[in-house]
């Protein structure tokens, strides 16, 4: 999978968060509508559980390039930037704080993202430093939404090294090898329901990665609408689902369908990974139509880490801009000023955070003062 194709289709997916955010924020009923829910046009955990999928492929295919390096880069690139996130709502409350949530609910808007900023009377530095710490070692503290998604990436990235890392002194059926490792791996954490399926998603991207290396080796490969047929499969079973009541699922497991019931629901994740080759097909389908909407998705594709960390303060600003100013917004000006505000953020947080983060850990070269001579100065 080139990386012009892959970052378009994250582009698209990126964009599905941002929906999800901002229906929380300013339509929460719509959220819930039983069709627009269905269509999984503003189902962000659709979206986060194809991202996985594409992130294990990703991991996987670096992991087997830049080995050591990588995992250090890997690392930098996601604990930097989401320290970052973390001041930005230091920085965030700092200009604006006050119940300024509940304010925008009594203006009319169906205000349901819960924002500690918007609530919160007092926020210390402290109280952001504990707040990153917990996400690591695996409390859901709410105090940056998006931070959930760091201790899986690095649980799952670090796994995916030593696993590699572990065979690759093998000198036959490597591949084989770290396959059935990760086939391993997919099965317990789809037994035990790790991340309610995302763990399982991120495992199948990486074993998808290297069923496509050993086909190429023994020059067999599975026809892409093969994937795609099941993918729409996928897809049209999660939108029945979404379309059911409780009382839908209740009949299933009386039924002996339990298995469908997990399947759909506390491993959701998984089974909307799946729809992931449907979802690409579609997007590639769209940019063939149009160059200036490839060249958008494949630019806001590769910022799709930064878009996804700044999408919330991005909403938080503009409310709190909507706060002081005192006057009602229509919610789709509020949605179209959110939207450029996040693009425009991603832009600088991407240049001025992601983009050096990538290298900073490896730059380190594990205590060598290489990185230091930079910044001297060259002898006459």
């Amino acid at each position: 999978m080139e990386a012009k194709t892959t970052n378009t289709i994250k582009a698209v997916l990126v964009l599905i968060v941002v929906a999800q955010h901002l229906c929380f924020a300013i339509w929460s009923s719509l959220y819930f509508d039983p069709v627009i829910s269905a269509l999984m046009i503003f189902r962000g955990d659709v979206a986060v559980g194809c991202l996985f999928l594409l992130s294990g492929y990703v991991v996987a295919k670096y992991a087997t390039i830049k080995k050591n390096v990588w995992i250090m880069d890997r690392l930098g690139r996601l604990i930097v930037p989401m320290i970052a996130a973390f001041l930005l709502m230091y920085v965030c409350y700092k200009i604006g704080a006050g119940n300024w949530g509940v304010k925008l609910s009594s203006m009319g808007y169906e205000w349901g993202y819960v924002s500690p900023i918007g609530f919160f009377d007092d926020l210390s530095i402290q109280d952001v430093l504990a707040s990153f710490l917990l996400q690591l070692v695996g409390f859901n503290d709410q105090l940056v939404l998006v931070a959930w998604l760091l201790r899986h990436e690095l649980i799952l990235s670090l796994t995916i090294f030593a696993i590699i890392g572990g065979v690759s002194k093998s000198r036959k059926y490597k591949n084989e090898i770290i396959l059935a490792s990760l086939l391993l791996m997919l099965i317990i954490s789809f037994y035990f329901k790790f991340g309610f399926g995302i763990h399982s998603a991120f495992y199948l991207g990486a074993v998808i990665f290297f069923i496509n290396r050993i086909q190429s080796t023994l020059r067999k490969v599975i026809p892409i609408e093969c994937f795609i047929a099941l993918s729409f499969f996928v897809y049209t079973l999660v939108v029945i689902n979404s379309m059911q009541s409780d009382e839908w699922r209740v009949e299933l497991i009386s039924n002996n369908l339990a298995w469908l019931v997990l399947l759909l629901t506390d491993v959701r994740y998984f089974t909307f990974s799946l729809a992931l080759p449907f979802i690409a097909f579609v997007t590639l389908v769209i940019t063939k139509k149009s160059s200036m909407v490839d060249g958008f998705l494949e630019w806001l594709g590769g910022r799709s880490y930064s878009v996804y960390l700044v999408s919330q303060f991005a909403i938080q600003i503009v409310a709190m801009v909507v706060y002081k100013v005192g006057a009602y917004v229509p919610s789709i000006v509020f949605a179209g000023l959110v939207l450029a505000l996040t693009l425009i953020m991603a832009e600088i947080f991407y240049r001025i955070i992601e983009v050096p983060s990538k290298h900073i850990i490896s730059n380190l070269k594990l205590g060598d003062l290489n990185v230091w001579n930079k910044f001297r100065f060259k002898k006459a």
